[in-house]
């Protein structure tokens, strides 16, 4: 069939198809697993190839070209970030070139869609990270829309959502920055839905903020914060019932676990991620509220970054030694019996959840980040043997 598209296992939910259909046969849907999947009206498809051409598209990524740890000069803009602050600078940059900015945003419901933007006074909705896999919709029809008109355009997400879009464009527009984010892997919208209902039902009142980022608590022990009126819950990364399943790779995309896009090669022009490792990477940053790592992958991403050099305080950093610390960028994450049982998860009350895991389940995660551990030495000698 020409419209044949990834499996359920192998498809990342960047929604690419939907984009490209001339005729909107694709709708994307909520399966048991909490994640949305593509769903082809067969009556209406005319066959025309357009979907499972973005789907399997190959395209040759950038080897890093340079690799810096930042931070934001203001504190306070740091402290509204996940780690350094280093995107609303970039997004900021754009705006005032009259460009448009895309990214991950809360919805009334706090879901997780992706968004346009191109006023600053609307840069707070894309500012921190949601730990919940983004809708995309259809905001890749309107970035090409925007780079037709000529207007520059900062597309972020993850680097899977950084494929799907450039798949989508299937050519080079020098107006397009894409900025990508070091994945771990993205969480079950479903399972986020659940979660986030349940503490509304425990505060007893409507929910007006979330951070995931909450640095109440510290950069490097973060916490989970959701904010009601009169009631909250914050509670650290390390004790947080959705953060541990979250952490513990229990609750991802089944794609994740065999991720196509943790490679040396990049599909976008940036790559932001917390700078772990911070001691041994820039000892002369200050870590109070954060410290970014910033990996240039092409010049146009490098001219971007330049701009708004200025702003931060910065270190030069060994690409090596951050991806030591920040495994994600060349890894995937190992699957548990938890994850297995995910639809049973989404089916039990809150209450129920649990985090244990088997010694099966341990002893596979070990196996696995022995694995990965070889894989990247192998990887920083002969893949980025010469990006230090």
């Amino acid at each position: 069939m020409h419209n044949k598209l990834k499996s359920a296992a192998d498809c990342t939910g960047c929604m690419a198809c939907a984009n490209a259909c001339p005729l909107g046969c694709i709708d994307f849907v909520q399966k048991t697993d909490g994640f949305l999947y593509p769903q082809i009206d067969e009556e209406r498809c005319v066959h025309c190839g357009k979907c499972a051409e973005v789907c399997h598209r190959r395209m040759a990524g950038s080897l890093p070209i340079q690799t810096v740890a930042a931070h934001h000069r203001e504190p306070e803009r740091r402290l509204e970030a996940s780690s350094g602050g280093i995107f609303s600078l970039l997004a900021g940059e754009i705006l005032k070139r009259g460009g448009a900015v895309y990214g991950a945003a809360f919805a009334e419901d706090f879901s997780v869609a992706h968004c346009r933007i191109d006023r600053a006074e609307h840069l707070s909705r894309l500012l921190g990270s949601k730990y919940v896999q983004s809708h995309v919709g259809y905001t890749y029809r309107e970035v090409k829309k925007d780079l037709k008109e000529g207007r520059a355009v900062l597309f972020s997400g993850t680097p899977c959502q950084i494929f799907g879009l450039k798949s989508f464009l299937g050519e080079t527009y020098e107006g397009l920055i894409c900025v990508e984010v070091i994945c771990h892997g993205v969480p079950s919208p479903g399972i986020w839905s659940k979660y986030f209902a349940d503490v509304r039902e425990e505060l007893g009142e409507e929910i007006t903020r979330v951070n995931f980022r909450d640095k109440s608590t510290g950069w490097h022990n973060f916490s989970l914060g959701i904010y009601g009126q009169t009631q909250s819950k914050v509670e650290p990364s390390s004790k947080n019932l959705y953060m541990r399943l979250f952490l513990g790779n229990h609750i991802l995309r089944s794609s994740c676990y065999r991720c196509e896009y943790a490679t040396a090669e990049r599909n976008a022009d940036i790559t932001l991620g917390d700078c772990w490792g911070n001691e041994a990477i820039c000892p002369t940053l200050s870590a109070e509220g954060g410290i970014s790592v910033v990996i240039l992958n092409t010049e146009k991403g490098r001219s971007l970054y330049e701009s708004v050099s200025d702003r931060l305080c910065a270190a030069k950093a060994s690409l090596k030694t951050v991806i030591r610390y920040n495994k994600s960028f060349l890894t995937s994450p190992s699957a548990s019996g938890i994850r297995a049982d995910l639809e049973g998860l989404a089916e039990r009350p809150v209450a129920a959840w649990s985090v244990t895991t088997t010694r099966k389940d341990r002893l596979t995660s070990l196996i696995r980040r022995v694995y990965n551990k070889l894989y990247i030495e192998l990887a920083l000698i002969f893949r980025l043997n010469k990006k230090g």
